[in-house]
């Protein structure tokens, strides 16, 4: 595979777990980077009495580069009852693994080989931590809590206690990548942590491949409210310099009236798309339908609540080898 490019996606669970199921099927080398501060749901369970570094997330990327269906849909399977209701079989494995050999990393390898992938999950950092947000006087600690606080001020400050470390084959993938994409999640809990990971911004930054942010499909209340494309572009440009991302993939199609009035209920709103404020970026902007026609149902098992619409990764996938095209040939 040493022809191939090489495409590094960045991100948490569910948003990169949407584009790595179609991507998977390029003819790329993939890695996964996954962020590591997820205290939420059973993946906190698991990290409050086991002591292990959180799964959750891992575990959706390489389910997602999974090459085994069976094997993909047990690493799913969540308990319906009992004292290991709301957890998942995958999360039990990791977390099993890492117990056994006390190392994360060997637990990512087996589960990778057990599932088949193609590509690669890398943790951004293997040290343990906790996240914090610092809103004026008000600092905010776990990613949990910071999922659900709604900010006072306009700026906030994101660090980690202890201080982490990137994971060096997470250096490695970067520096290596033709292609470094930012994939859809929470901002603040799922994102911005990663870049918050000692000199990963400036990794990143100081990186020879392209960037490509693809921005979320509706705002986070209380946190990104009112927010439009430029809003995102303009997050990432703090962290990684201005005229940093190379292009920037957005959606123009509403989903159904339904969907968007059970979003309102919860207070989110599709991100905003102002066209004058878009006319000085510097970065190639990529406007089409990235809505996935799959409303995903939530598992009523599941401890933390999922989103009901989704990027289109096969649209996504189609941007991405054009780019690819346009930057290797």
């Amino acid at each position: 595979m040493p022809n191939k490019p090489k495409v590094v996606i960045i991100g948490g669970g569910t948003g990169s777990y949407t584009l790595l199921k179609d991507l998977k099927n390029l003819p790329i080398n993939i890695s996964a980077i996954v962020n590591m501060s997820d205290n939420g749901g059973s993946t906190g369970i698991l990290h409050d009495e086991l002591g292990v570094l959180p799964p959750g997330d891992i575990r959706q990327c390489l389910v997602a580069l999974s090459t085994d269906p069976e094997i993909r849909e047990l690493f799913n399977y969540r308990f319906e009852s009992g004292s290991l209701k709301g957890q998942s079989l995958g999360n039990i494995i990791l977390s099993g693994l890492s117990l056994k050999f006390d190392n994360f990393a060997k637990a990512i390898e087996i589960s990778s080989k057990i599932l088949q992938i193609k590509g690669r999950v890398i943790p951004i950092t293997l040290d343990h931590h906790t996240l914090y947000l610092k809103d004026g006087i008000s600092v905010i600690c776990g990613e949990k809590n910071i999922t659900n606080h709604r900010f006072i001020n306009k700026s906030v400050t994101l660090y980690h206690q202890p201080k982490t470390t990137i994971n060096p084959l997470a250096r490695q993938a970067i520096n290596q990548a033709n292609i470094i994409v930012i994939a859809p999640g929470n901002l603040f809990s799922s994102l911005l942590p990663i870049l918050t990971v000692d000199n990963v911004a400036k990794i990143i930054k100081n990186s020879k491949a392209k960037i490509i942010l693809v921005t979320n499909l509706v705002t986070k209340p209380g946190q990104t409210d009112n927010w439009s494309v430029k809003d995102y572009i303009d997050i990432f440009e703090k962290y990684l310099g201005k005229s940093r991302l190379d292009y920037v993939l957005y959606n123009t199609k509403l989903p159904t009236n339904i969907i968007l009035k059970s979003y309102a209920k919860e207070d989110e709103h599709p991100v905003k798309i102002d066209l004058k404020n878009l006319q000085d970026v510097k970065a190639k902007l990529i406007a089409g339908n990235f809505l996935s026609n799959e409303i995903k149902i939530q598992n009523p098992v599941d401890l933390i609540a999922r989103t009901l619409i989704r990027h289109n990764g096969k649209k996504i996938s189609k941007v991405i080898t054009k780019i690819l095209g346009e930057n290797l040939n």
